[in-house]
């Protein structure tokens, strides 16, 4: 920001903008790229009423991020229905490796201040696609002993799996 420039901070940022873009359509040889699709500026007041998805995270209001993190779970359930088919162990270990951690990014990122009950969806969706890996014949519910074994770090016997709703609150404010 320069002090001697009259322009508004939003004018500033729409002219640093269109210098990059004017930057950017001539032909470079960096191998550099931008997508002109994806620039945008937005104002607080736009961001607070109508929100934004950005860098795989959603900035807005509550309304907006409930409906983003729905999605995401959304997504998320519909990898682990796609996993269920396969046999016990190679489904064990594409949650634990694949489905399990692509939420994880989420919690650092996303604002998640009254997404709880949201969260609490995601762990039961993750405890339901386990169960019936491990289930032998009717599927029992797991209980309390059980879904802690779940979130157990593999190297004390557990699955390793996150428990979302209990890592929310502390990895949103370690990043």
């Amino acid at each position: 920001y320069n002090r001697r420039d009259t322009r508004t901070p939003l004018e500033q940022a729409q002219a640093l903008l269109n210098r990059i873009k004017s930057d950017f359509s001539t032909q470079r040889t960096d191998g550099l790229s931008l997508n002109i699709a994806k620039c945008s500026i937005h104002t607080m007041e736009d961001l607070r009423s109508n929100g934004c998805e950005i860098l795989g995270t959603y900035i807005g209001s509550v309304d907006g991020r409930r409906q983003f993190l729905r999605g995401k779970i959304k997504k998320f359930v519909d990898k682990l229905r796609k996993i269920a088919p396969l046999p016990r162990q190679p489904a064990l270990l594409l949650t634990r490796s694949c489905a399990a951690p692509s939420l994880l990014h989420l919690l650092r990122t996303l604002d998640s201040t009254d997404l709880g009950d949201i969260w609490l969806e995601a762990n039961d969706a993750l405890i339901r696609s386990v169960q019936k890996l491990a289930s032998v014949g009717a599927e029992p519910e797991f209980d309390e002993t059980a879904r802690c074994l779940t979130t157990l770090p593999l190297k004390f016997g557990g699955l390793g799996l996150p428990n979302y709703s209990d890592l929310t609150p502390h990895a949103r404010w370690s990043s």
